[in-house]
């Protein structure tokens, strides 16, 4: 557990008791529960654990992919059914994060990546859009030689077009992609410019230290009324804006920690099981920084308890082998006994 994360942990639970509001409270009791979770899942992790969990999680991101899109097929892409496309949109990239590693290279391990992004995209969730055809292509770079290098980009290439097309010639992303809230951008905030103007310029009268955590959420709403949107939609500034400079330092060495962490454990993993986590691990980190850009993870413990649960798993099978080879690194004669009737020998 990186101890940027504990100070940033204790930072926040000491600014909600001094600001004792609703939105900072809302803040400090997930940012709580994603340490508590990440440590306890670390704690428990066993060599049965990885699977277990990736196959869980993708059991859930299926069952929502294809209730998303039955409910598209009733009310048309970028509806709300079962539950809010918004919320579906948080939530599918954590699905496809673990898809990947699970996926064998063949084609019937695209099926569930592909399914996930289908619903991703017709979410009309840009974002998560974007962290899943990301991981998707993860999935065809891996383990590919030099020589399949080739086939890579050109599916690279197909993608890329491919949505393109889908971005200028289908009506609902095209109202959804494009210049959608008069501010001038080739491609369209949904109204965050002006969200993130305001936090920007409170952020500038108290840069170092902050206004205090949930001050984000209560400035907006004062500004646009309880009736808007009353988030800043990107969680840096958020941190900036609530913790200062140092908050979102803080954050960012903790995530730059946990990534490291995560590719080292699954570049050195010995099985194919800590293998998967270690690099489902790795793409949640990769996937909530992007989230963190256009959207509030973490105010949502539906997005932020399955990234600590995944991470935490991760460190939990990485400190298990470390231990181990620590073990036998100081009894080296260990690994070459063999139990007989008679004894040890």
């Amino acid at each position: 557990m990186p101890l940027s994360l504990r100070v940033l942990a204790l930072c926040v639970l000491a600014s909600a008791i001094q600001q004792h509001t609703r939105s900072g409270a809302q803040v400090c009791l997930v940012l709580l529960s994603f340490v508590a979770l990440m440590a306890l899942a670390a704690v428990w992790a066993t060599a049965g654990s990885p699977l277990l969990l990736l196959r869980c999680v993708r059991a859930a991101a299926v069952v929502g992919a294809v209730s998303y899109l039955a409910t598209v097929a009733l009310y048309g892409p970028g509806s709300s059914g079962f539950y809010a496309a918004r919320a579906y949109g948080d939530f599918v990239w954590i699905g496809m994060a673990v898809a990947v590693p699970l996926a064998n290279r063949n084609r019937r391990g695209y099926v569930i990546p592909v399914l996930l992004f289908a619903a991703s995209l017709l979410s009309l969730s840009r974002t998560a859009t974007a962290a899943c055809a990301l991981q998707l292509i993860a999935l065809a770079a891996r383990n590919r030689t030099r020589g399949e290098l080739g086939k890579l980009i050109l599916f690279a290439a197909v993608t890329i077009c491919g949505a393109f097309l889908l971005f200028t010639r289908f009506q609902p992303l095209r109202n959804r992609f494009i210049d959608n809230d008069g501010s001038g951008l080739a491609v369209g905030t949904s109204g965050r410019s002006r969200l993130w103007s305001i936090t920007w310029n409170s952020i500038r009268d108290s840069p170092w230290t902050g206004h205090g955590i949930g001050s984000a959420e209560r400035l907006i709403s004062a500004t646009l009324g309880p009736n808007r949107v009353t988030h800043p939609l990107n969680e840096y500034l958020r941190l900036w804006h609530d913790l200062g400079i140092i908050g979102l330092a803080l954050w960012a060495s903790a995530i730059l920690i946990l990534g490291h962490g995560a590719y080292r454990a699954w570049r050195t993993a010995t099985n194919d099981a800590d293998r998967a986590v270690h690099q489902a691990a790795l793409l949640a980190i990769i996937g909530l920084s992007i989230d963190a850009i256009t959207s509030n993870p973490l105010i949502y413990i539906y997005v932020m308890a399955p990234v600590a649960v995944i991470v935490g798993t991760s460190i939990g099978r990485a400190n298990a082998v470390d231990r181990d080879d620590s073990s036998l690194d100081e009894f080296p004669c260990r690994k070459h006994r063999e139990f007989h009737p008679g004894g040890m020998r």
